[in-house]
């Protein structure tokens, strides 16, 4: 299964259909894209600039929040925000007081900010290894922590162990960046016990965990097993070709009684949660 590419970016105008295709792509992407400006002249001039500009950073609103993100990121908005892809974690974060929450490849944090619109009182530790991406997590959650939102973001790759250096590919879609070792990029290593230390010190526990690495789900888990006796439930998106899918499932079964497929995504990738 080869990584998701899918992109609501600019259609190739040499594909057949033409004039009509590029309607259609443009009515398609507008119905949706209103819901986070508000105003047809705002989707108009947002979906212009993402053709135009696609690594210029625009910013759209989800209910209260304003969100930055680059045209290259549209898919993020339009799975977590738009589709909410991850609607049925609600019930678990409606029924904790102030859910721990850990959102590794944090991405742009579309994750963090539907967790905080679910509920506000969540703490929340974002981990994103490509550089330019973080800065824009960065940006975003710096706009709700002074409204007293707890939302920490750390620019590291999730490993197997702390401080190695690691390549990072920052070729193709930005969604599928991904640990490379022909990357262009170096960044730092953190294991899932530090995370862990990190975002809850004493121990008392981590209701959730989000993974989608794009294939380092193995080494960061499989090299720290005993650490998601720490963690209630994970959510976690498996890349078959990246890594070994087989021995990510041994770990999470011996630690969960619980395993479900989560279907009905637009990713073709699976997608399974995982609780007591």
């Amino acid at each position: 299964m080869k990584a998701d590419t899918r992109q609501l970016g600019p259609v190739n105008l040499t594909q057949a259909g033409g004039f009509p295709k590029r309607v259609a792509d443009f009515s398609r992407r507008a119905l949706w894209m209103l819901r986070l400006t508000g105003n047809p002249w705002q989707t108009y001039a947002t979906i212009r600039q993402i053709r135009r500009y696609p690594n210029k950073i625009q910013t759209v609103r989800s209910g209260s929040f304003s969100i930055s993100f680059r045209g290259t990121d549209e898919l993020a908005l339009y799975e977590v925000l738009v589709l909410q892809e991850y609607n049925f974690l609600r019930p678990l974060l409606e029924a904790r007081d102030r859910p721990k929450v850990l959102d590794i490849g944090a991405h742009i944090g579309t994750f963090a900010l539907w967790t905080f619109a679910v509920n506000s009182q969540a703490q929340v530790l974002s981990v994103e290894a490509d550089p330019d991406t973080c800065q824009i997590t960065l940006q975003n959650s710096q706009q709700l922590t002074p409204q007293g939102f707890h939302w920490q973001t750390l620019e590291k790759a999730a490993g197997a162990t702390d401080d190695e250096f690691l390549s990072f590919s920052s070729v193709g879609p930005s969604m599928s960046h991904r640990l490379n070792a022909e990357g262009d990029i170096a960044v730092h290593s953190i294991s899932l016990r530090s995370l862990l230390n990190f975002l809850d010190p004493q121990h008392e526990g981590v209701d959730l965990m989000k993974i989608d690495i794009e294939g380092g789900e193995e080494n960061f888990l499989c090299n720290n097993p005993d650490a998601l006796d720490q963690v209630k439930s994970v959510v976690v998106e498996l890349h078959p070709e990246l890594c070994n899918v087989k021995k990510v499932l041994k770990i999470l079964k011996s630690k969960y009684s619980n395993i479900q497929s989560v279907n009905n995504r637009l990713s073709s990738k699976p997608l399974l949660y995982c609780h007591h």
